[in-house]
């Protein structure tokens, strides 16, 4: 249909506003790009919004040199491929057990997960679950407590009631026991709400400083958000920041401006290069979850 003037100039609208809100969103992150790869001394004199002025690459080489970046970098990792992969089997399999209707206590399972959602003991009880189990300074501290998000439980189940029913009894028919049906059938089919929540946990593991800086002392445990908590906490004390970053001479082509937006682009660039592959599941599986739950 041949839309009217009216409609015309509202999508005109529409589309201005959005753009408005996109240029908004996007060029802080891109200004902090640019000034990442800017002389900090230079960068100093303002003007600099588009394109590096000044391009040099030494604010990255100062964020790296940094002694526990590496390991920090390495715990990053770690602790979100194995804390997103143990949380996504975790929940899915908590969420397939409550799928079933004839599971004795459902109910009950059900209301306490959802109290879990609204009301939480606090940190100081928390923090002394955490020394009781012996989870204190040791890298299971970042992955066992996010093991389970009975939110997260939920979008399985909803995502779970998609699956025929049939398909299921005919293997329980062909002597296929749970574990089985599990692994070879609900787990390949549920690939794009496995891939939500793998992508919502996986931030949360790459983004998370929190628990690094409360639950760990050992300094090789420290994670990449960490550091760059840590470099901008320390923004007051610039002598002791200098110190932690080799700098000593003022006239060198980095500040400690420079050097944290370097090192706020490296803890947040790979995120960035992932999610685009992602984003086609994303929006698959949290809409199957909203829709059909």
């Amino acid at each position: 249909m041949k839309k009217s003037l009216g409609e015309k100039l509202a999508d005109v609208v529409i589309y201005a506003v959005l753009i408005l809100i996109l240029i908004v969103t996007l060029y802080p992150f891109y200004n902090s790009l640019v000034l990442s790869f800017n002389n900090g001394h230079d960068s100093n004199l303002g003007g600099v919004y588009f394109y590096p002025r000044m391009f040099t690459l030494e604010n990255y080489r100062r964020a790296m040199d940094n002694n526990l970046m590496g390991g920090a970098m390495m715990v990053t990792v770690a602790r979100t491929l194995i804390g997103a992969a143990t949380s996504v089997l975790f929940t899915a399999a908590v969420a397939y057990g409550l799928s079933k209707q004839d599971l004795m206590f459902r109910r009950t399972y059900i209301v306490i997960g959802i109290i879990t959602m609204y009301f939480s003991g606090g940190i100081i009880p928390f923090y002394f679950v955490l020394k009781y189990l012996g989870l204190l300074n040791t890298f299971m501290v970042f992955i066992i407590p996010a093991l389970l998000s009975f939110w997260n439980v939920i979008l399985f189940m909803s995502f779970f009631r998609t699956i025929p029913a049939p398909l299921l009894e005919s293997a329980r028919i062909d002597g296929a026991h749970e574990v089985f049906i599990f692994a070879r059938i609900i787990l390949p089919l549920s690939v794009p709400i496995i891939a939500t929540i793998a992508l919502m946990n996986g931030i949360g593991q790459w983004s998370s400083w929190f628990d690094s800086q409360f639950f760990t002392t050992n300094p090789h445990l420290k994670t990449l958000q960490l550091i760059l908590y840590e470099i901008i906490a320390l923004a007051a004390g610039q002598e002791r920041l200098k110190q932690q970053l080799g700098i000593t001479n003022d006239t060198a082509s980095y500040t400690i401006e420079s050097v944290r937006y370097a090192t706020m682009m490296i803890s947040i660039g790979p995120v960035i290069l992932i999610y685009p592959f992602v984003q086609k599941y994303f929006a698959k599986g949290m809409l199957i979850g909203a829709v059909k739950g």
